[in-house]
């Protein structure tokens, strides 16, 4: 592994763990914000005003000239069937699944995606990768049995697939959109799909709304706008561009492996605004954090045999997604 190639890798991971961050911090924050607004005006008013704001910013700061000749029907389905399908898919399930049975097919949603790479795209694992994707899983199970008070039921009320296509839905959307828009920044990439994400939200919440089902609220108290705004701003907007910079430098597997820690980090959301973990939820998040941190002592092992012999050429992540096609302009 060459120096730059290194310090891309570097790069995707710091990126991958800001979008970690900023999604698990959802979780509890969307039980606030749900009390408010239900699912499908939530999912178009982020979509929408994110799609909005960033390819506003992209086209006043870098121009429009990059839009000329883009495979705008190919984003179209990059938004309605990656973004839009994701974020559907994924409301049905929470709607229709028993709380136990979708807990646990949650937090194997990492290990769908995964899988769904390697079997579809032929993305090879890392070593290593397997065992951490069995700690992380048992530890995000772990994590999500521990609300205190709550009782979970284990059967199934048939919306637990709908989570299975969810993973599959973003897999999809993260190997194609590197893929079909390799000559584009990860601004740009996130800007054009986000956008026509916003335009499957919202088609969404028109027909929800025609069957009754989902409506706009009347009025938001200020905390509330607040609170909105920054998930819009940060886990939408800023979620999604290091996502895609993490897929384009780590490949989905590696990224797709990062997503466990969100139940961590909405644990520590949670103890933030007054909702101290409890004992199973702390457990869970070290037999996460372990699953990473015996991923990354393995690359650590491995650093001196790499160096040891003539440098590899820049051409692809060890995951098998290509990371040097015009991506050292990105941001």
């Amino acid at each position: 592994m060459s120096e730059p190639h290194r310090h891309h890798r570097l790069l995707g991971h710091a990126a991958i763990l800001t979008t970690a961050v900023l999604w698990g911090s959802l979780i509890p924050l969307f039980d606030i914000l749900l009390a408010h607004i239900d699912l499908f005006a939530l999912s178009m008013i982020r979509y929408d005003v994110a799609g909005l704001l960033l390819l506003g910013g992209v086209v006043i700061t870098g121009g429009t000239a990059w839009l000329r000749g883009l495979p705008y029907g190919k984003i179209l389905l990059l938004g309605m069937v990656g973004m839009a399908g994701f974020a559907t898919f994924y409301t049905l399930a929470i709607a229709y699944s028993a709380p136990g049975t979708a807990i646990v097919i949650n937090t194997a949603t990492p290990i769908i995606s995964a899988a769904f790479a390697a079997l579809v795209y032929r993305m090879p694992f890392e070593k290593g990768t397997g065992i951490a994707f069995l700690l992380a899983a048992i530890g995000a199970a772990t994590s999500s049995l521990g609300g205190e008070g709550a009782s979970y039921e284990f059967d199934i009320r048939g919306g637990e697939f709908f989570l299975v296509i969810a993973a599959i839905c973003w897999a999809w959307y993260s190997i194609n959109a590197q893929s079909w828009l390799a000559g584009l920044s990860q601004t740009q990439l996130t800007a054009v799909t986000l956008s026509a994400g916003g335009i499957g939200v919202t088609v969404v919440f028109l027909v929800a709304a025609g069957f009754g089902a989902a409506r706009l609220p009347a009025h938001l108290p200020g905390d509330i706008l607040a609170l909105l705004a920054f998930i819009t701003l940060g886990a939408t907007i800023t979620g999604a561009v290091c996502w895609n910079f993490a897929v384009g430098r780590l490949g989905v597997i590696i990224a797709t492996l990062y997503l466990n820690l969100l139940p961590v980090i909405g644990m520590i959301t949670a103890a933030a605004i007054g909702r101290p973990p409890t004992a199973m939820q702390l457990v869970g998040g070290g037999i996460v954090i372990v699953g990473l941190a015996q991923l990354q002592l393995r690359r650590l092992r491995a650093l001196p045999q790499r160096y040891a012999g003539s440098p590899a050429p820049v051409a692809a992540s060890s995951s098998g997604l290509a990371t040097s096609r015009g991506r050292e302009s990105d941001t």
